[in-house]
């Protein structure tokens, strides 16, 4: 091996240290991110930066969803990345989905007296529905890190052999 390629492996091994420390940092702030929302969101006088509703929260997730869905269907993927691209897309749909039905149940609070069986029953929907939401919102990120570096690598083109799509083998 030549300097210059033990030069480049040093510069492959720190680079994929940052890329796990940020990945890392990522994870943590998605899991504790969606409750820190969710709190403000409940109080809005006291926090004035926090703004927008579940129903804006569920529309950037599933976009997130949605690129993870086109991907896995798109025939320009290498095969063994497919499948987990489109797990990580429904994943962020669920999430979604928890965060609309979140939008749909909370407004109603407000006109439910505490001494009711609906009011107990709307408390358990948003609770549900907000940890849905919240648990895969962070399952779905750290799905997403975990495919980044193969989709980044220059070897998911030596996946793409086996594609049926005529993108995928041009050089054939």
């Amino acid at each position: 091996m030549s300097r210059q390629d033990d030069r480049r492996s040093i510069w492959r091994q720190v680079a994929e240290i940052v890329v796990t420390i940020l990945a890392s940092v990522v994870v943590a702030l998605s899991l504790y991110a969606p409750l820190l929302w969710f709190i403000t969101f409940l109080d809005p006088q006291k926090t004035p930066y926090a703004s927008g509703t579940p129903f804006m929260l569920a529309q950037v997730v599933a976009l997130f969803g949605a690129f993870g869905l086109a991907g896995g269907f798109s025939g320009n993927v290498a095969p063994n990345l497919r499948n987990k691209l489109c797990y990580m897309g429904v994943v962020y749909i669920v999430s979604a989905f928890g965060f609309s039905l979140l939008g749909m149940v909370l407004p109603f609070f407000a006109s439910l007296d505490e001494r009711t069986v609906g009011y107990y029953f709307m408390l358990s929907s948003s609770i549900g529905a907000f940890g849905v939401a919240w648990v895969t919102f962070g399952l779905g990120t750290i799905l997403f890190l975990l495919i980044i570096r193969s989709l980044i690598e220059d070897k998911v083109d030596e996946g793409t052999k086996g594609c049926s799509s005529p993108s995928c083998n041009k050089d054939e």
